[in-house]
């Protein structure tokens, strides 16, 4: 049976994007996402995390960093009861430094983590959703809902609260 997935950007929806966050005693959860993420969970979605994560590539933070805060994140919402399947991240960019300094069909808002999520599981992309805080995180995929949650004016939510109400009311 395929997989309804919420895809979720990392910084500014499950964590505060407090400048290139790498260091796991200093991560700050975003507590107010715990309801949209219990309703979702409760219409049968489950959660993969797709992540650009350029200050690998710029060298600002290794892998071991990341793999590090994912772990934290992990438990975190693991303990709200909040199972995140697998996370693919993206640590390229044009301005990286090394075998990182490139363009990538895994950076969004290509698709490319989204189409190695849907190699590695059976997901219902017509029927899962994108959720993020930029313009980068709407997926370029035709098939792939995405809603920009930020208090910026390009979001198409200014919180998680109008976003949950607007999928109850759907």
């Amino acid at each position: 049976m395929s997989k309804k997935i919420a895809f979720l950007d990392r910084d500014d929806i499950l964590i505060v994007d407090t400048g290139y966050p790498h260091r796991p005693n200093e991560l700050q959860f975003k507590d107010e996402v715990l309801p949209l993420l219990n309703y979702l969970k409760g219409e049968g979605f489950e959660f993969i995390v797709v992540t650009n994560q350029s200050g690998i590539g710029r060298g600002y933070y290794g892998v071991e960093d990341y793999e590090a805060c994912k772990k934290v994140i992990n438990d975190f919402y693991q303990s709200k009861g909040i199972n995140l399947l697998a996370w693919y991240y993206s640590p390229y960019h044009i301005d990286g430094v090394g075998e990182y300094k490139k363009e990538s069909e895994w950076r969004k808002p290509r698709p490319g983590m989204i189409h190695q999520a849907c190699d590695d599981f059976d997901i219902d992309i017509k029927n899962s959703l994108m959720i993020g805080d930029k313009d980068s995180d709407r997926i370029q995929l035709d098939d792939l809902k995405s809603y920009i949650v930020t208090e910026k004016e390009h979001g198409d939510f200014k919180s998680f609260d109008q976003l949950l109400s607007h999928l109850k009311n759907k």
